[in-house]
C-alpha cells in the first residue's frame, strides 16, 4: 500500500492540512479509505513498540518515533519516484494513528516493558558486585558441574 507504484509523476506537498480537505470532499468510501488507511499505516507499530521497548513507553516518545518513521516513508516514496504524493498530511495522520494505537495499549506497558527491569544475576561475585554472566569456579579452577574432566577448559592447568 505504501510503496505500490502509481502511474503518475511524483509530487510533494509540504503544506500542513492541505491534502486533508481533498480526502474528505469525495464520497464516503474514498474518505474512509484515505483517512482510515493513513491511520492504520503505523497503528501496529504504535501499539506494540512500547510493549517491546521500555525506552519508548511514553506517548511523546512514540509521537517522535512515529513521525520520524512516517517522514522516512514519505521521503522514500519521493526518492523512489513511484508516482505517489509525498504529503505532510500523510505524516500527520500516520503519526496520529500510531499515537492513538499506543494509547490503546497503554494499560499493558508496565507489565511487559518496565523501564526499571533488572536482570536476575546467575551467581554473585565474591569480591564485588553481582555479575549476570558469572561462572562459578571449583577448587581446581574448573567450572562447577564439569565433572572434574576439565572439558570446559582449565586456563591455569593449560598454562603449565
Amino acid at each position: 500500500m505504501v510503496f505500490t507504484p502509481q502511474r503518475a509523476p511524483r509530487s510533494i506537498d509540504l503544506v500542513p492540512l492541505h491534502d486533508l480537505p481533498s480526502w474528505l470532499s469525495g464520497d464516503f468510501g474514498t474518505a474512509a479509505a484515505q483517512v482510515g488507511g493513513n491511520l492504520m499505516v503505523l497503528a501496529a507499530f504504535g501499539f506494540f513498540l512500547p510493549l517491546r521497548f521500555a525506552a519508548v513507553a511514553s506517548l511523546p516518545r512514540i509521537l517522535v518515533v512515529a513521525a520520524a518513521t512516517s517522514a522516512t516513508i514519505e521521503a522514500l516514496q519521493w526518492v523512489f519516484s513511484i508516482g505517489r504524493v509525498s504529503s505532510l498530511d500523510d505524516v500527520l495522520v500516520n503519526t496520529l494513528g500510531a499515537v492513538l494505537a499506543a494509547a490503546a495499549s497503554r494499560r499493558w506497558w508496565s507489565r511487559s516493558a518496565s523501564p526499571r527491569r533488572r536482570e536476575t544475576p546467575a551467581f554473585p561475585d565474591e569480591d564485588g558486585p553481582v555479575r549476570a554472566n558469572a561462572v562459578p569456579v571449583g577448587e581446581a579452577g574448573r567450572s562447577v558441574g564439569d565433572g572434574g574432566s576439565g572439558s570446559h577448559g582449565d586456563l591455569a592447568a593449560s598454562a603449565d
